[in-house]
């Protein structure tokens, strides 16, 4: 695990990222999730992906998904057709 500071360059957070861990890709998807950011390669999304729904156990959902009930506000939506 690494300790670096964040900067400011142009009004934007810049993360130093440590010489061993410099990723391959020029293009990098960063995402949040809760307090934690994520870096993933482009080229290393779908093996991510895949790696993530192997993890399943065959269990997984075996009794479907649970019953959900959901109230709605009485709301009157308008459709906009965007003109």
């Amino acid at each position: 695990m690494y300790k670096v500071k964040p900067m400011i360059c142009e009004n934007r957070q810049v993360i130093p990222i440590p010489d061993e861990l410099r990723l391959p890709d020029e293009e990098i998807i960063v995402n949040r999730v809760g307090g934690m950011i994520t870096l993933t390669p482009r080229s290393q999304l779908e093996s991510v992906f895949e790696h993530g729904i192997q993890s399943f156990t065959d269990d997984f959902m075996a009794d479907g998904r649970p019953e959900q009930t959901h109230e709605y506000p009485d709301v009157d939506f308008e459709l906009n057709s965007g003109h």
